[in-house]
């Protein structure tokens, strides 16, 4: 494959994910209802993922660990979402279900599965750097400066983990437990019932599924992908 048209693919992705960045501005910053807000990041998504899947398909699946056999960062996203999930739809609403659950795993497909898993083709310091200050600036735009800094340190954290272990469901895992967290988190130890005893119970399971991707890691053969 010629490394200049590789270059152009990689140009080409990223200004298509800019210019949908600017229209999920658009949209964190302009409506007002959550589940609204939600089906129309859902669209502009799916759209946004359309040119870089084109151009670079294999190499964004490979890198964010979509292409091949489940893992054990995939087994700690369906731990994870098995407990949060219940908390969430037996207490709450379906809008909390939008913020502690959707949400995360579209900004992370966005962000982490797609722009840092193309910028991470030219510099990786470069990708961690400008995924997670785009991340943080959607979340400005909608909840000012204090949604800045936070957003932007979560999102080296979860930056970090993608190209570490090269698997989107780590970070997803780490998203929604963030969220949850931040809804739940606060009266876990006077609580009772779901949230009590959900939390227990995904902390629990968050080990045990990490121990899991060790293992599993160890046990399948190393396989090595030339871009």
């Amino acid at each position: 494959m010629d490394s200049g048209f590789k270059h152009w693919r990689v140009l080409a992705s990223v200004v298509n994910l800019f210019v949908f960045w600017l229209l999920i501005l658009q949209t964190a910053g302009v409506t007002p209802y959550l589940e609204q807000r939600v089906l129309e990041l859902t669209i502009i998504i799916l759209l946004s993922s359309v040119v870089p899947l084109l151009l670079m398909g294999s190499q964004i699946r490979a890198s964010t660990g979509l292409q091949g056999s489940m893992s054990g960062e995939q087994l700690t996203f369906l731990a994870t979402a098995f407990f949060v999930m219940p908390t969430v739809f037996l207490l709450e609403s379906f809008t909390p279900a939008c913020g502690i659950f959707i949400l995360p795993l579209l900004e992370e497909w966005f962000f982490r599965g797609l722009l840092l898993s193309i910028l991470v083709k030219i510099d990786a310091s470069l990708a961690i750097s400008v995924s997670s200050l785009v991340f943080a600036l959607t979340h400005f735009f909608h909840y000012g400066l204090g949604g800045f800094l936070w957003p932007l340190l979560f999102g080296v954290v979860a930056a970090v983990c993608q190209v570490r272990y090269k698997n989107i469901f780590l970070p997803m895992s780490l998203h929604v437990f963030w969220n949850w967290w931040n809804n739940y988190g606060d009266n876990l130890l006077a609580g009772s019932g779901l949230t009590y005893f959900g939390g227990l119970a995904l902390g629990i399971s968050y080990v045990l599924s990490s121990l899991v991707a060790k293992i599993m890691e160890q046990m399948q053969p190393k396989k090595r992908v030339f871009w």
